[in-house]
């Protein structure tokens, strides 16, 4: 209870944050409304009892009322901020008249842009006002070019209504838009919109949008190009469209990802530097609060130019009541900070709880605060360099504790040689956003800002090269895959071992619960893997035009696809979490179809138009038939060839034929199954008697 009076805010963000987890079930409307109303009669109750029964202790009271209505706000935040997502999108081809929130991004073969949506006609009778946020993909002409944020466009697409991606273990795209606020996306033709008008709107991000591009042009005037400018982009000014995948793989399977996420090191190292810079405004009570407002004021500007990404907001907001903390030398509770700025968050953006950068971001500050200096006190160094590397590293230990669990979980890796990284490039990073700062300085002055360019060069040269040579080491990366019950078992583990070194009695307990979570953890791992040995599985992914057929007998596993890449990306996860032993690829052939054999069953993959116009005089019986972009093969051509016992219908047929299909197949009496409609298709055989 002591801790919770000196830190309050830790409460009221679980209180909040616990609202919104609920929140984001199908929660009736009722709920929120016995919320509200119970905790109002809690508080009543509280302060009756202050005024009547002062000697009672009613602590319990008050604090019970205000989690139900903190609660109650993350319900109904939730809530609205889902149904302002979700839109009104009929799922029909329709006319929309949208304005441009940001500017235009270019791409390969299209101009994307986000639109807030206004109004919609179905017929030229029927106009609605429409909600929502959406991202379309406009194909690429001199006109698209000329997009940008304000123009009023007219055009007509067809935006298909949220749906979460059931792929097995696959990343949910549609949902992770739906919670940065994007209720759908389009590709709308060349010939499908027009420009109508403009509207001059105030977008502080627009305008930091341009600063950061001046920024940029600053790095290319002075000669960073390539691989050094995209990693110097991303470093410093959180602008990471110039990196190359092979770039990504590095620092990933190296452990060095985070640097390349302007987070809390890049806000603390900014933060260090403004506070050396005005070392002039000196310590007086009214220069010193000059200072803060000053720096505090950079910080929401470097904020800014980086793209108001929830890791920098947490950063900076954290770092702006610390720096306001200590002008009024107040020595403000870690704990508390960072609670302020995440319960803030969440108020305004209750879709932050479940974004991964921001689970990141908190898990390592809380994990560093709470455990980095207990960790540099294991060892101690007589000398001073030594104690400053082991400072390096215990920073980060602490980190990867607070995170690899989360890293397990949604990425499937964990970094082995995190320590040899951390080790490196932070001290790097740090060098390089200081000259970087220094070359903005510079920056009028062509032949100083020729000599720091040359310099930043050489620092990059030196990160690159450090980090792809970890990258190559062996065994620089484990994949693992752990489930949302394992994750929670693991967390359960760590919080009980945590407990148990931080409590002054030492209670043995305490670490056999820990170990217990940790048998648990291991003990599932080996029940799926064993009841993957014990079974064949046929899984047909939803892949869009291409088809992803994986069979599976026991540990062994091979996929049908037309594009071995595109497929790896569907079933690396799903592979992963049975532990096959053996994971191969068949490409297959577009002038035939394809036969195969699952449970003793004649199956048929047919993705071409082999059958077009053919004339059979016997269908082949087969038992399961599945059906891709069939091009110009007609339903009817099919059932001349093939009379199969069922059908599946793969997302690349058109909808016409699909539904002529249906048609045919309700006719011969064939059961039909619609991936469209129906999601994944999927069939287990077990061996276990």
């Amino acid at each position: 209870m002591d801790f919770i009076r000196k830190n309050p805010f830790i409460f009221l963000l679980l209180s909040l944050a616990a609202g919104i987890g609920f929140g984001s079930l199908p929660v009736p409307a009722m709920v929120t409304c016995f919320f509200f109303a119970f905790s109002f009669l809690l508080f009543v109750a509280y302060w009756l009892i202050r005024r009547f029964f002062p000697f009672f202790n009613a602590s319990f009271v008050f604090l019970t009322a205000v989690f139900l209505f903190l609660s109650a706000v993350g319900i109904f935040r939730i809530s609205e901020a889902d149904r302002q997502a979700r839109g009104t999108f009929t799922g029909k081809q329709a006319l929309f008249e949208a304005l441009v929130l940001d500017d235009v991004v270019e791409k390969p073969k299209t101009y994307m842009c986000q639109l807030q949506l206004r109004h919609s006609w179905l017929s030229d009778s029927v106009s609605s006002m429409e909600e929502g946020r959406a991202i379309v993909y406009i194909a690429k002409d001199s006109l698209s070019a000329s997009l940008q944020s304000g123009d009023i466009i007219l055009f007509s697409a067809f935006f298909p209504p949220y749906k979460p991606d059931l792929n097995p273990e696959y990343f949910d795209y549609p949902a992770y838009l739906l919670r940065q606020g994007i209720a759908s996306t389009a590709y709308i033709p060349d010939h499908k919109w027009k420009r109508v008008g403009h509207e001059e709107r105030f977008s502080l991000k627009h305008y930091a949008v341009q600063c950061r591009d001046h920024l940029l042009e600053v790095y290319r005037k002075y000669g960073i190009e390539g691989e050094n400018f995209a990693v110097l982009s991303a470093l410093t000014l959180g602008d990471r469209s110039e990196l190359e995948p092979h770039t990504k793989q590095a620092f990933s399977v190296s452990g060095a990802m985070h640097i390349l996420a302007v987070s809390g090191l890049h806000v603390g190292i900014v933060y260090a530097v403004f506070y050396y810079l005005f070392f002039f405004l000196g310590k007086a009570r009214g220069m010193a609060l000059l200072k803060s407002l000053v720096i505090v004021l950079l910080l929401w500007v470097y904020a800014f130019i980086t793209g108001l990404s929830p890791s920098v907001l947490r950063a900076t907001l954290m770092f702006s009541l610390v720096a306001m903390a200590n002008c009024f030398s107040r020595k403000s509770s870690i704990y508390n900070t960072v609670s302020i700025s995440a319960f803030f968050l969440l108020l305004v953006q209750p879709h932050l709880l479940f974004n991964v950068g921001f689970q990141l971001s908190y898990s390592a500050v809380l994990s560093i605060v709470l455990l980095q200096a207990p960790i540099y006190r294991w060892i101690y160094f007589k000398y001073r360099i030594l104690r400053w590397l082991w400072g390096l590293m215990s920073v980060s230990i602490a980190a990867q504790v607070g995170t690899f669990v989360w890293c397990m979980f949604y990425f499937h890796q964990f970094s082995t040689y995190f320590l040899l990284t951390n080790l490196i490039v932070v001290p790097a990073a740090s060098v390089i956003i200081y000259t970087a700062v220094l070359l903005f300085l510079v920056s009028p002055f062509t032949l100083l800002g020729k000599g720091v360019g040359i310099l930043l060069n050489m620092e990059l040269d030196v990160l690159n090269a450090v980090v792809h040579s970890i990258e190559s080491l062996p065994f620089a990366q484990a994949q693992v895959f752990i489930s949302l019950t394992q994750m929670l078992a693991l967390f359960a583990a760590l919080a009980l071992l945590l407990v148990y070194f931080f409590t002054k009695r030492h209670h043995f307990s305490w670490l056999a619960a820990s170990f217990l979570c940790l048998a648990f953890v291991f003990s599932l791992s080996l029940l799926r893997k064993y009841q993957s040995s014990q079974t064949d599985r046929l899984l047909v992914y939803s892949a869009g035009k291409v088809p992803v057929i994986q069979l599976s007998s026991g540990l062994h596993s091979r996929v049908l696809t037309t594009d071995s890449i595109l497929a790896n990306r569907y079933v690396a996860a799903y592979s992963l979490k049975h532990r096959f032993s053996s994971l191969s690829y068949e490409c297959i052939n577009d002038s035939s179809f394809y036969g195969f054999l699952f449970d003793n069953k004649r199956c048929v993959l047919l993705n071409n138009e082999i059958l077009y116009r053919k004339q059979y005089k016997q269908a082949l019986v087969i038992d399961r038939l599945f059906i891709g972009n069939i091009g110009r093969t007609r339903p009817d051509d099919i059932f001349q060839f093939f009379r199969p016992k069922n059908i599946v219908l793969l997302p690349a047929l058109s909808n016409w034929k699909r539904s002529e299909l249906k048609k045919l197949s309700l006719q011969y009496s064939i059961p039909c199954f619609d991936m469209k409609e129906q999601g994944i298709y999927a069939m287990e055989v077990s061996h276990v008697n």
